[in-house]
């Protein structure tokens, strides 16, 4: 499991009423609140790999909400200066849909060979 630091509410990650631009041409979602503590696991679809990625940049701060905030360990992306966003996406593990993955390895172990 990464090490984070949660926020003072306690978590790592929040949607607070977020809607999200998940696919271009076509409106946003609807209003998305969601908060995920230390050692929670939440899975979202988001319908395709399009809608995938959208909604991980949403999460990491490199795509704002249309509406509402998403908060990263007690930080809004939106008041983030880029050295602090950038800083605050180090702390992530993310890998992309295609390549990167280790077969021999476990997800969790994939997720932390880059750290």
């Amino acid at each position: 499991m990464i090490a984070a630091t949660p926020g003072a509410d306690g978590a790592i990650l929040a949607l607070e009423g977020a809607r999200l631009q998940l696919r271009r041409g076509l409106p946003p979602t609807r209003p998305a609140t969601l908060a995920l503590m230390p050692g929670d696991f939440a899975l979202v679809d988001a319908g395709d790999e399009a809608g995938c990625i959208a909604f991980a940049d949403a999460a990491t701060g490199l795509a704002a909400p249309v509406s509402g905030r998403v908060v990263f360990m007690g930080r809004d992306w939106a008041q983030a200066g880029p050295d602090d966003a950038n800083a605050m996406r180090g702390r992530i593990g993310r890998l992309g849909s295609a390549g990167g993955w280790v077969e021999a390895l476990s997800v969790e172990e994939n997720v932390l060979i880059q750290q």
